[in-house]
């Protein structure tokens, strides 16, 4: 359980089986991405707050956050979420999926692809999303 400002008192959570691999700034080391989310401590999607994957790259035997990768469209609601994430040299591109004004809770129509790519000081910054759906 974690607290909040906005939402008070949520349960967190990592996903470890959803980790993903790849050189994202394109040196000799593999960064790895972790899914991470919150919710209100239910067990349906509508008590679904947020989700993000944590980019992490190694220096000197010690993780270091590259980057924070969170859904770009969201209309309200209901969270944004990812149907997955690619890392490779130079970006990572996150695969998004939202709920349009009529969707259900379960069912989120809307898709979207957003790329990020390392700035200047070695961070990840988010392009603009591209919806697909």
């Amino acid at each position: 359980m974690a607290r909040s400002g906005t939402w008070g008192t949520a349960h967190a959570e990592h996903r470890p089986e959803d980790v993903v691999y790849g050189n994202v700034l394109g040196d000799s080391r593999v960064e790895a991405a972790l899914l991470v989310g919150c919710d209100t401590g239910g067990e349906t999607a509508g008590g679904r707050l947020a989700w993000a994957y944590l980019v992490f790259t190694s220096e000197e035997h010690e993780l270091r956050l590259v980057g924070t990768i969170t859904p770009q469209q969201y209309l309200g609601g209901h969270a944004s979420a990812f149907d997955g994430i690619e890392l490779d040299s130079g970006r990572v591109t996150a695969h998004e999926s939202w709920h349009r004004k009529n969707d259900p809770t379960c069912c989120p129509s809307g898709k979207a692809v957003t790329t990020w790519t390392p700035g200047d000081d070695g961070t990840l910054e988010a392009g603009s999303p591209r919806i697909t759906a």
